[in-house]
């Protein structure tokens, strides 16, 4: 089952932002060269159910890549999640990447809740009929209790935040995530009854000790479990 990437809604989300935003030349150099290699997925593809799927609910999992790249920046991860029977949405933000490098609070948190908001109004728009058939091509029931987001590096403190700042996600995976932007006194509050997996790299600290981001892992694994969360770190 081939991943898609909802490329009409992602314009839609960046209207008046592309072309504008400090730094977006990145976006598009790293656009034009992940066009060409080859990659084992199908963007827009015709989606049809077998006759013994029709009554089956799917997971919708958002995916929210990191800083630099594109909706085809985690070809391989999107595509292995698709496998295995859900469909993924692979959302193009529109960050000011240098705003947010400068590792201001305020600058931080102004995208990361732009990115919150674009995967909030995704989630909405999975509730509309006639949203789904227009994307996708036919009626297709989600199981939106177990909406999942996934995200890696600022794409991970992105599906943490959803889970944080609406309940209706409970279900998130942060994939070396890019902690070091957050403030300690947010990762302490945790999330409650929320289901977490935490996967870290064995080297995450070794090019940038000064973040403490191990430290502050597990500091967010710690305070999580206690306010309820089933956190599972890797």
């Amino acid at each position: 089952m081939a991943w898609r990437s909802i490329r009409i809604k992602c314009i839609e989300f960046n209207r008046g932002a592309q072309g504008n935003s400090k730094g977006y030349w990145i976006f598009k150099i790293a656009k034009d060269f992940e066009t060409k290699y080859p990659i084992h997925a199908y963007l827009e593809p015709p989606f049809a159910l077998p006759s013994d799927m029709q009554e089956k609910k799917f997971i919708p999992v958002i995916y929210s890549r990191g800083l630099i790249g594109s909706c085809l920046s985690a070809t391989s991860t999107c595509s292995e999640l698709a496998s295995n029977g859900n469909i993924v949405f692979a959302l193009n933000h529109d960050d000011g990447i240098w705003d947010v490098l400068t590792f201001k609070p305020e600058l931080t948190n102004k995208y990361l809740n732009m990115r919150v908001q674009e995967c909030i109004k995704l989630r909405n728009l999975l509730e509309d009929k006639s949203f789904i058939k227009n994307i996708i091509g036919s009626s297709i029931d989600f199981d939106l209790e177990r909406i999942t987001v996934i995200g890696e590096s600022f794409g991970g403190i992105t599906a943490q935040e959803c889970c944080r700042i609406d309940k209706r996600f409970c279900y998130f995976s942060m994939l070396d995530p890019g902690i070091q932007f957050l403030e300690m006194d947010k990762l302490k509050q945790g999330i409650p009854n929320s289901v977490d997996l935490l996967l870290e790299s064995e080297t995450v600290d070794a090019l940038a000790l000064q973040f403490k981001i191990t430290y502050k892992n597990t500091e967010f694994a710690t305070s999580a479990k206690e306010v309820g969360s089933h956190v599972f770190v890797l």
